[in-house]
């Protein structure tokens, strides 16, 4: 394991997340001037599980966030740990998903929401190619990118080889015309899915080195979906065919 990633979680409803399920992760909250008067329920949940709480200047979180869209809540957190890619490679059965220069923070973090949800084992990306977890993606995600198991790279298309060998069927998303439609695409136990990035999709080595390559049918008149959507719409797919959950337990 490797420590890493943002020690700043910002947004109401990711904090509420959080306090909810993983509260250890927390150190302490921040709180804007204007915002100590409501949200009742969400301080008592901070109360509760004795997590100090602090009142600062509303442009003190936007100095720490270096964002405005914290709505006034800011957590300070221990350092986290991020999965290295042979603790991945040792692990069992799986969906993994992994994200090809996704660059924009509200599409990481909606996709990080998406795997939560789906019970996804762990997301990894290239280091120098996504945008990483920052204090917007962790908003996003609603928390999502603290409760799971995330495993930065520093070459995917070289991880994903690493991961074929190790027994995982490498699968990509590409709309392309001779690409299977995912509703009838029987998705491996142990596979990973790759999204691509908002402008150009999955790098080229990637997507010929595949195993697999699936497309979502569209019926109306707009033909694509922006990369959080599809991979929300693949996720749905794969975890509905294998009937079981595909939650990681190692982290």
């Amino acid at each position: 394991m490797a420590k890493s990633g943002t020690n700043i979680l910002i947004g109401r409803q990711a904090l509420r997340e959080l306090v909810s399920f993983a509260p250890e992760r927390i150190e302490e909250v921040l709180i804007a001037e204007s915002s100590s008067g409501g949200h009742r329920e969400l301080l008592n949940l901070l109360e509760e599980q004795q997590i100090p709480v602090r009142t600062v200047e509303r442009k003190k979180l936007s100095e720490l966030a270096a964002s405005d869209s914290h709505q006034g809540f800011l957590a300070r957190l221990c350092p986290r740990q991020y999965l290295e890619l042979k603790d991945l490679l040792e692990g069992g059965s799986g969906l993994v998903v992994a994200l090809d220069a996704v660059q924009d923070p509200h599409n990481f973090g909606a996709i990080l929401r998406a795997c939560e949800c789906f019970g996804v084992k762990a997301v990894l990306w290239s280091k120098n190619r996504s945008c990483g977890v920052t204090p917007v993606v962790t908003k996003t995600s609603a928390g999502a990118s603290e409760l799971l198991s995330l495993c930065p790279v520093a070459n995917l298309a070289e991880a994903l080889k690493r991961l074929q060998k190790a027994g995982y069927w490498v699968i990509v998303s590409d709309n392309r015309s001779d690409a299977v439609p995912i509703n009838e695409f029987e998705c491996p136990e142990r596979a990973v899915i790759v999204m691509g990035s908002e402008h150009s999709g999955v790098q080229r080595r990637i997507s010929e080195e595949a195993d697999f390559k699936v497309k979502i049918p569209m019926a109306g008149r707009l033909d694509s979906l922006n990369v959080s959507q599809a991979a929300a719409v693949l996720l749905a797919s794969c975890c509905k065919k294998t009937e079981k959950s595909l939650a990681f337990n190692g982290n």
